[in-house]
């Protein structure tokens, strides 16, 4: 899933516009923290898929599935279409320089991004005032009751990724199914 795309879905998940509202800053970093191992059981580096018509600077690495890591030596903005990389490669405005091998693909757990977001919101709920006017009442408590109501809800939906050595495969199971798994165990 492209960065923008997980940005986009995830906006959605924490009602970010609405009071306490969330700034990009924050979606980006909740984004950040939400990256794990791809299906493949790759695990994470610092690149993002490769997105058109997208502004890049110095330093910043993408990937475009083909197994390499690019780093972009000349800032711009990339084309409409995505170019066959080379060891050097114009983009639009862009140049990217291979980088290395890079075999993670951009993999997110947006229920985890979700969940902590509706929990930044609580925190910032904790500083609002409580007041009445015109017959209408607004109560803090109850916008941080909501934001952990729905906090709970997503963190119910992550999911726990568990590498199996033997297989070299990865493993998802709820986190509830974790916790029968090791009572099991015992």
């Amino acid at each position: 899933m492209k960065h923008s795309q997980a940005i986009a879905r995830l906006k959605g998940m924490v009602a970010w516009d609405q009071e306490p509202a969330l700034s990009q800053a924050e979606l980006d970093a909740l984004l950040t923290s939400a990256r794990r191992p791809d299906a493949d059981g790759n695990l994470i580096e610092d690149v993002v898929a490769w997105e058109a018509d997208t502004s890049y600077v110095k330093g910043d690495r993408v990937t475009v599935g083909d197994g390499f890591a690019y780093v972009c030596v000349q800032e711009g903005v990339t084309g409409v279409t995505q170019p066959v990389m080379d060891e050097t490669t114009e983009d639009g405005s862009v140049v990217w320089q291979r980088d290395g091998e890079s075999v993670w693909t951009p993999t997110y757990d947006l229920n985890y991004a979700a969940a902590e977001g509706w929990l930044l919101k609580a925190g910032k709920a904790a500083s609002m005032v409580s007041f009445q006017a015109d017959g209408a009442r607004f109560d803090r408590d109850q916008i941080i009751a909501n934001c952990r109501t729905l906090e709970e809800h997503y963190r119910q939906r992550v999911v726990g990724t568990v590498t199996v050595p033997s297989r070299k495969r990865m493993v998802t199971m709820p986190p509830a199914k974790r916790q029968r798994r090791k009572r099991h165990a015992k």
